[in-house]
């Protein structure tokens, strides 16, 4: 009888100090929605860093072209050939400077060279002209003006896009030689 008993609580006492399969499925399901919880959280702000880098990049390239282009057209002495998404001028050297979208690039060449033009900025989805003539007493507004030589301003904008994200800036320029 004394083996018995002690057989009889060896065993009491061998599933008091483990787990029962209920504790455990239930430890490993709170454990996986747990780090279900932790992975949806990071990988969401992975996700937002990725856009607001791809914003802050566009945003930055599309400024800088606007800028570099606002300056290098402030220069030109006469416009020679304008219309809604390209214009050529001559600038204060002499030099005929082109400017036009193509195939999402902005192109850009100096007498004519190079033949296909140099990549000012890529990605550029719109670029639009104003052009501003002043007659004397008022100003007037053309997107393709019939006489280039007279034009004295100009209203333009580029549009950018980059992995999803768009960004459209606009620059006015007043021609420092009319």
């Amino acid at each position: 009888m004394k083996t018995r008993l002690l057989v009889k609580s060896f065993g009491r006492r061998a599933r008091r100090r483990g787990f029962t399969l209920m504790e455990m499925i239930v430890t490993a399901l709170v454990s996986v929605l747990l780090g279900a919880g932790i992975w949806t959280l990071m990988r969401s702000g992975y996700d937002a860093q990725y856009t607001v880098l791809n914003e802050n990049l566009v945003n930055t390239t599309t400024r800088q072209a606007v800028d570099t282009f606002a300056d290098n057209i402030r220069g030109a002495q006469a416009m020679t050939a304008c219309d809604s998404t390209g214009m050529t001028y001559t600038d204060s050297g002499g030099q005929s400077v082109r400017y036009w979208l193509s195939n999402g690039n902005l192109l850009k060449t100096i007498n004519s060279q190079p033949s296909g033009g140099t990549v000012v900025v890529a990605n550029v989805s719109a670029l639009a002209f104003v052009y501003w003539t002043w007659s004397g007493s008022a100003w007037t507004s053309s997107t393709a003006p019939s006489t280039p030589s007279t034009v004295s301003a100009m209203d333009f904008s580029l549009t950018m896009s980059y992995n999803g994200a768009n960004r459209k800036i606009s620059g006015s320029v007043k021609i420092r030689q009319k």
